[in-house]
């Protein structure tokens, strides 16, 4: 950082304070004429050939005329022009594609970062369910990284939006969520297996019954 001080812009009672370093991510010359209250960018930044500024202060006889100086002793002097400081959208990701199986919980880790424009700075984000066929529970919607858990199994699709008051900007993920596995039934060891006394009841039975129907058939073959 570099600071000076110049004449007075018209009308203002403070003395103009000019300024090199970064402002919102943003490097260049910049101006205030109320104090540091508010500032221009006066000049974009990289400067070419002369990126290392060392030391500056502002003409105190002429408003905006500022003088500079460099590493290498070298100095320059000119007269700023305000250059509008563009807002640009925030940059969000809702982080990558994932499957899971149900009952099981999808932990969503987005990301958003923003210019800090316009001032002050007053981001919002919050998750909303794009697709699916089921219903979608966010543990805090409005949370960048949060759990989302879902009532039936299928392709959802998830939206993180931020926005910055003036602009807004979203980034879509996509979760597959397979069916819950289902538990093998499982039979206790000789739940099957005839009785070891008497054998198969059935087939006892069966062989009983045509025991007595063949003797019952002698028996009238031989009155006869």
């Amino acid at each position: 950082w570099a600071f000076g001080f110049g004449k007075a812009a018209t009308g203002s009672a403070y003395p103009t304070i000019y300024a090199f370093g970064r402002r919102a991510d943003q490097w260049g010359l910049y101006r205030s004429t109320d104090s540091g209250a508010t500032w221009d960018r006066c000049a974009d930044y990289p400067l070419g050939l002369f990126d290392k500024v060392t030391s500056l202060t502002g003409d105190m006889d002429t408003f905006g005329r500022v003088h500079i100086g460099y590493s290498g002793n070298t100095a320059v002097e000119g007269h700023l022009r305000v250059v509008p400081v563009t807002n640009v959208a925030p940059t969000v990701s809702a982080g990558a594609d994932m499957s899971l199986v149900l009952p099981a919980s999808a932990l969503l880790s987005g990301t958003v970062t923003d210019d800090g424009l316009p001032t002050p700075a007053a981001i919002t984000t919050h998750w909303s369910q794009v697709s699916g066929p089921g219903t979608v529970t966010f543990g805090s919607a409005r949370a960048t990284t949060t759990s989302a858990s879902f009532s039936a199994a299928g392709m959802y699709v998830l939206r993180l939006t931020a926005d910055d008051s003036a602009l807004s900007a979203v980034d879509d993920v996509v979760i597959t969520v397979g069916p819950a596995t289902e538990s093998p039934v499982l039979v206790p060891a000789g739940a099957m297996e005839p009785e070891a006394s008497g054998g198969n009841r059935c087939g006892t039975s069966l062989a009983t019954m045509l025991m007595l129907i063949g003797l019952t058939l002698c028996l009238r073959a031989g009155r006869r």
